[in-house]
Parts: C-alpha cells; sequence; structure tokens
C-alpha cells in the first residue's frame, strides 16, 4: 500500500479548509439575505385584517384597488385625518422624515456631516419656528386635524414590526414622533422643491435691470404677452419688440462692467454678432437652455369618504 506523502496530506488539508471556508461564506450569505429579506417584509405597511387603534371616534374602513391605491371610510374628517396619517406612516416613514428634517435644516442629525451645509443655509429661513407660530394662529378645528394626523402618523409608526431599511443603512436611532405643526412644515420642504431657495432668479433680474439697458431688459424679461392669461394682472398684453441698442453696442459696454458676486460671469455661447468675442460679464446665474428635468416621488393617491354632519 502506498503511504501517502507530506505534500498530498497538506494539499489534503488545504483543499478541506477551502471547502469549509466556502461552507461558511455560503451559510453567512444565506443568513444576512434572510434577516435582509425579513426586515423588509417586517417594515411593509399592513395590507390586510383588522386593528384596534386608541385615539379613532368610530369604525375606519381602508380598501386598496388593483393599483394599492387606498380609500378611507369613516364618518367623520377626524377619523380620516387620523387614517390618512397611519397609512401615510406606513408606507413613507422615511420620506416624510426627510421632507421635515430638510425644511427644518436637520438633515445633518439624519445623514451626517455631509448635509451640514444645507441645513446652514436652510435655517436662515427658519421654517420649524414659523410652522410653529402658523398652528398656534390656527383655528381650534383645524389644529384637531393636524393633531388627529400627527396621532396617525405615531401609530403608524408603532404599528411597523420592523423600521423601514433606510434606518437601518444609516444607523440611525429610533424615529421621532410627528408632531402636529411638522405637516405645515413639510409644505416649506415642498416650497424648496418648486423653488430657488437663495431667490437666484430674483437677483439674476435685479442685476440685468441694474446693468441692462431698458429695452433690452424688457425684451429678455417680457412682463406677459398675448397668449399669457395672468390671474393677478395689472397690464395689458403688449406685443414683443425688438431691442433698439445694438447687440455689439450691448456686448462692449458689458465687458466693461466687473462681476458680481453670486454670478459667474458666464455668457451663452450664442450671444454673439459673429465678429464681437465677448470676455466680460452677463448677468445670468445659469446657462438658460441648461433646463433639468427631474420628478420627485413626494406624492400619495387617495381616496377619502366621510358623512357630513
Amino acid at each position: 500500500m502506498p503511504i501517502p506523502s507530506a505534500n498530498t496530506k497538506a494539499r489534503s488539508g488545504i483543499s478541506t479548509a477551502i471547502s469549509v471556508f466556502i461552507l461558511i461564506a455560503l451559510l453567512t450569505g444565506l443568513l444576512a439575505a434572510a434577516w435582509a429579506y425579513k426586515t423588509l417584509v417586517d417594515s411593509h405597511p399592513l395590507l390586510e385584517g383588522s386593528i384596534e387603534l386608541p385615539g379613532l371616534q368610530g369604525a375606519v374602513k381602508i380598501e386598496r384597488d388593483i393599483q394599492g391605491i387606498p380609500t378611507v371610510r369613516a364618518q367623520s374628517r377626524i377619523d380620516i385625518s387620523f387614517a390618512l396619517g397611519f397609512l401615510h406612516a406606513q408606507e413613507r416613514m422615511f420620506q416624510m422624515d426627510l421632507y421635515r428634517r430638510s425644511a427644518a435644516g436637520e438633515l445633518a442629525e439624519l445623514l451626517g456631516s455631509k448635509a451640514i451645509n444645507y441645513d446652514t443655509r436652510i435655517r436662515r429661513h427658519r421654517f420649524r419656528w414659523r410652522s410653529e407660530q402658523n398652528f398656534a394662529a390656527l383655528k381650534q378645528s383645524d389644529k384637531a386635524l393636524l393633531q388627529a394626523y400627527a396621532n396617525g402618523v405615531n401609530s403608524g409608526i408603532q404599528q411597523l414590526k420592523k423600521r423601514p431599511f433606510e434606518y437601518l443603512l444609516l444607523g440611525a436611532g429610533e424615529i421621532s414622533p410627528w408632531k402636529p405643526e411638522e405637516t405645515l412644515l413639510v409644505t416649506a420642504a415642498m416650497t424648496l422643491d418648486l423653488q430657488d431657495e437663495a431667490a437666484g432668479l430674483e437677483r439674476s433680474l435685479g442685476a440685468m435691470k441694474d446693468i441692462l439697458p431698458s429695452d433690452w431688459y424688457h425684451f429678455l424679461k417680457p412682463s406677459y404677452g398675448q397668449w399669457d392669461a395672468p390671474i393677478d394682472a395689472q397690464e395689458t398684453a403688449s406685443e414683443l419688440s425688438l431691442p433698439h441698442t445694438k447687440l455689439t453696442q450691448l456686448l462692449s459696454q458689458l465687458s466693461s462692467l466687473p462681476k458680481r458676486e453670486g454670478f459667474d460671469g458666464s455668457l451663452p455661447s450664442d450671444w454673439s454678432d459673429g465678429s464681437h468675442k465677448w470676455s466680460g460679464y452677463v448677468p445670468f446665474e445659469e446657462h438658460p437652455r441648461q433646463v433639468h428635468h427631474q420628478q420627485r416621488r413626494i406624492w400619495t393617491v387617495g381616496n377619502k369618504s366621510y358623512w357630513r354632519n
């Protein structure tokens, strides 16, 4: 019988060790996948069944269509508000948390130091303080609706078996309870979403009015035309006319002007008469053709029905 050499024993030992390592890695991967799956499932909203919640005045029924769009049926607006808060917390709590924090300038508490610069810019608006003041000035009936919504949100948070997975990825702590004035705070976040937080357009228009000849300013920034129908119109629509000042004369004037703080001094490439090379200042923060298209999923769709007394 041949006797195994030392090299053969060594190779056999290495093969066994590799096999054990692969087996352990596979088991670890399976356990991690199972944990991740259970975490995701436990953070899903309740989609069926019955539940008793403190704070409701009567029975509430929530139905979903084939696309998952809910219809809430209740006997009062208070219960409708509570149920909507419950639904939103179950389905969108992380997004709701981001929006209240982004408007208050408190994102760094959740996302870390990278959000400090953003928080610093936003806090000058004092949206949280303004929301608190606006809430305090509301009628008692409106306060009751917002309080019911906040109660529903907090109930929805408590009914989640696990926090949304985003909190786990960020290593964040417990979700802060929702306050009634924070519903108003979220509208401030929507305001930031729909317009420039630093009033860049207004600053640009102010610089244009200070620097450009009147005919060029009105050409580049007309009030409105014959096809517009503004709600607050106080002037009659007029046809747009070309400026009297020649482009070469305008570019010569602009070339001698210093750049203003807050503007990069760039000029659209099509501002040329074919021979004049411009290298000075123009009061635009952004290239007018650099339009960024985006669509954020910040809206939820739902129906509500209640008996009006």
